[in-house]
Formats: structure tokens, C-alpha cells, sequence
């Protein structure tokens, strides 16, 4: 079973405030989450108000021990207190802030740092406002009298053309012809439009409308942005796709135990790619593509290096296709249902 180790320490900060220190080893996934709780909880209880998080040993992170980390941020600004993190490692850095926690966290290098602010009240310091010098009032000038005779238009608005002179015709609408380009609003695929109509999008099937003058509409979705990242070609970064691919199945309603299985198995794919299709080699890249769709999840990953056979790994998805990659090797591309 895997665990996670605390190593708690009371520590003041240079303002006199108290705080304790964890030292964190292990990770915060589905299998350890119980136990980080356990161990969270307890120091609530015992009273801890101000807690760093010292994450150095910290191997790994996903969207559930995130999930969890922001609850105790609210736990313990609800007793006054603040929870904050120090040297967080930078695998787990990237799954922050790929998922949007670092805005939310008080993330520092050192563990000084962070008591320092602990000892300011969890609160950022702000310099003085400068005194600014009262300016006068500009003098008004006087409105000068209008001579009598024809009076002016009123600025801004153009006079009217002598009586029996025709207007100038509006311009007229730049002319289309079809077949023209448009690009996907939100996966950034380039398609080839035939006409007016209506049309989905290949890569992610987002609909949008063309009219006959070229306008291009698409409807708004309540369905996340894809995410579409290149990363090294190494063991580290496959677990980080993994966590990715996890979380944005979290945020499209997707239950627990469904999206763990999506991090199991995009990492198992990640994994075989970057062992057999690369042999761990970090100059080389990966791409990865992730499409919330009306059916689940389409995750898309590009395989430019000797290929494996998909069917030998345990991808759990509803639905596998893999399609040769016009430059080298092939593109994996897998469905995991809502």
C-alpha cells in the first residue's frame, strides 16, 4: 500500500508568530489521499493555525490531492490561520499550474519566505501611498460669442449634402469565395470551408455556422478549452499528461473512480511511448492533445518515434484508434466516455 510520510516541526517566524512545518514525502494521489487527510486533520484539531508545506519530497501530485490542498487552504483560512507551500518540486510546479492551482496557492522558494509572510498575518505588505500636491483647476475659458449669419453644424456630425445631390452609396461587402479557410475557436484546427451551411469540426467537433458572406459563428459550449502540450520524452513528464488528462476530466464532470482510470491509462499509453518509442530520451518531445467533447474525453498523442502496438496496453478507454502519422510513426488517438 502506498504511503505518505509527515515530519512536523513548531517553528516561529521572525515577527514572533508561531507555525508548524511539514515536511511531506510520497504522493498525494487516490492511494494516499486518506492518509494526508488523516494526518491534515489532526493537526487542525491539535490547534495548527499557520502550516508550511515543505514539498521537496513530494514525487507526485494529482487532481485529487490538489482538490484536497485547496480545501485545507480554506480549512485554515477559516481559523484564521494560512496554509501556504515551500520548494515545490518542478514536475509537480508544471501539474499546478497546467491545472490553474498556482494562482490559487501561496507558493515559495524557501521556507524563510514563506514564515516571513506567515508573520506579516498571511498578507502582503503595501508601501506607503506619496502625498500628491493638489493641482489647481484649469482656468475656464469663455465662450465665445457666435457671429450671426448661417449657423454651424454641430461637431462631429457631418452637414447635409445640398438639396437635389444625391448620397454616396454605402460600400459593399467584401465579396467570399468558396472554398474558403476558417480555424476551429476551440481546438485551432484549420478547415476547409465549401460553402454556406453548417459544419463540425474534425479534430473536436465543435460546430459553427457559415453564412453566405464568410462570417463564421460558432455557439458557445460549457465544455473546457482542449489543452494541447509538448512535452520531454521522459518517465516524469508521461506522469504529468497523466495527472493532466485526470483533472480535465474532473472538470468536465467525469466521476472519480472514471477519471482515475483515465490517468491510468493515458500513463500506461505515455509510458510505452516513452520507453519503446523512445527509449526515455528528454531532447526528444511528445505532443499530446486533450478534446472535451459532448461524448467524453478525446485524447489525442502523436508518436513520432518507432511506434508500439497499442493493443498491448491497457489503455482503458471505450474507444482506441491509431492512424499513421504523415511525417513519422503514428497518432494515438483514444475516447474515454462520460
Amino acid at each position: 500500500m502506498a504511503a505518505i510520510d509527515f515530519k512536523v516541526r513548531n517553528v516561529k517566524s521572525p515577527q514572533g508568530a508561531t507555525a508548524a512545518v511539514a515536511e511531506v514525502s510520497g504522493s498525494i494521489d487516490a492511494t494516499t489521499i486518506n492518509q494526508f487527510q488523516t494526518i491534515m486533520d489532526k493537526l487542525v484539531q491539535k490547534g495548527v493555525k499557520n502550516l508550511v508545506l515543505d514539498c521537496t519530497n513530494v514525487k507526485y501530485i494529482n487532481s485529487t490531492g490538489l482538490g484536497t490542498l485547496l480545501k485545507y487552504v480554506d480549512t485554515f483560512s477559516g481559523v484564521g490561520g494560512n496554509l501556504v507551500f515551500t520548494r515545490v518540486p518542478s514536475k509537480v510546479m508544471l501539474v499546478m499550474e497546467m491545472l490553474g492551482f498556482n494562482a490559487l496557492f501561496s507558493i515559495y522558494e524557501e521556507e524563510d519566505e514563506a514564515l516571513q509572510f506567515l508573520g506579516a498575518g498571511g498578507a502582503v505588505a503595501e508601501a506607503p501611498a506619496e502625498a500628491v500636491a493638489a493641482t489647481p483647476s484649469p482656468a475656464v475659458a469663455p465662450i465665445a460669442p457666435v457671429a450671426p449669419g448661417k449657423p454651424k453644424a454641430p461637431s462631429g456630425i457631418a452637414p447635409k449634402p445640398p438639396s437635389g445631390v444625391a448620397p454616396k452609396p454605402a460600400p459593399a461587402p467584401p465579396k467570399v469565395s468558396f472554398p474558403m479557410d476558417a480555424e476551429c475557436s476551440r481546438c485551432r484546427q484549420k478547415m476547409e470551408i465549401p460553402g454556406a451551411g453548417s459544419f463540425r469540426c474534425p479534430r473536436c467537433a465543435q460546430i459553427c455556422s457559415v453564412d453566405g458572406g464568410g462570417k463564421v459563428g460558432f455557439p458557445a459550449t460549457k465544455l473546457p478549452a482542449p489543452v494541447e502540450v509538448s512535452v520531454p520524452a521522459t518517465q516524469g513528464f508521461a506522469g504529468v499528461v497523466a495527472a493532466l488528462a485526470e483533472g480535465l476530466a474532473v472538470t468536465m464532470g467525469i466521476n472519480s473512480d472514471a477519471a482515475e482510470a483515465v490517468r491510468n491509462g493515458i500513463g500506461s499509453l505515455m509510458s510505452q511511448v516513452v520507453e519503446a518509442s523512445y527509449n526515455s530520451d528528454a531532447t526528444s518531445a511528445i505532443n499530446v492533445l486533450l478534446i472535451p467533447t459532448d461524448k467524453g474525453l478525446r485524447t489525442e498523442i502523436v508518436d513520432n518515434g518507432s511506434g508500439l502496438d497499442v493493443s498491448t496496453v491497457d489503455t482503458s478507454a471505450d474507444d482506441v484508434k491509431v492512424t499513421p502519422h504523415p511525417v513519422k510513426g503514428s497518432v494515438y488517438t483514444l475516447l474515454y466516455g462520460k
